[in-house]
């Protein structure tokens, strides 16, 4: 009940959804994104994703200090899921372009690793202590629920309806 309770629980959590389905989808249907793209092989396709993620690795780390030095942490996760949001946009927009289609990717990407450890950060320090773990806990179960529900929808988009509008689904999700 003190979880419910808490003021924005409801608009946390559904970001946090979105985060997740977004992150999964990426996870499980960008390879073949970018094999559509790219028209390589499996090495390119791995060593593409390899330098995203180094990058994306890097942005969670500067996303995480500047959220500790800068002070409010919502406007660096709003900007990081911006970011995500219009790097797929533009992915989603120049699908016949490689390389803007690519740096499209990558800025998608980043911006929604970037998010993560913003998240949790901007969160709980606004949590009645008494109701903080139980508030964790409903933002964590019913967030990670888009693990499921994200790629379970933009899977049928792309094989029915093609790469632009399941791209273009990670963007309306960021």
């Amino acid at each position: 009940k003190l979880a419910f309770s808490q003021k924005g629980i409801g608009m946390e959590t559904a970001a946090y959804f979105m985060l997740v389905a977004a992150a999964s989808a990426v996870g499980i249907w960008g390879p073949q994104f970018l094999q559509d793209i790219l028209k390589t092989d499996l090495k390119g396709i791995g060593a593409t994703l390899g330098v995203v993620y180094l990058l994306g690795t890097i942005a969670m780390a500067a996303a995480g200090s500047m959220a500790d030095h800068a002070g409010p942490r919502e406007r660096i996760l709003m900007s990081a899921m911006a970011l995500s949001a219009i790097g797929f946009f533009v992915m989603a927009s120049f699908t016949a372009n490689p390389t803007i289609s690519m740096i499209g990717f990558g800025l998608g990407a980043i911006g929604y690793l970037a998010a993560f450890p913003v998240f949790w950060g901007s969160l709980t320090p606004r949590l009645n202590p008494m109701a903080a773990a139980a508030a964790i806990a409903l933002v964590n179960s019913i967030g990670n629920l888009g693990g499921a529900i994200g790629p379970g929808i933009l899977g049928p988009v792309k094989q029915n309806m093609g790469l632009a509008p399941a791209v273009m689904g990670l963007a309306i999700m960021m």
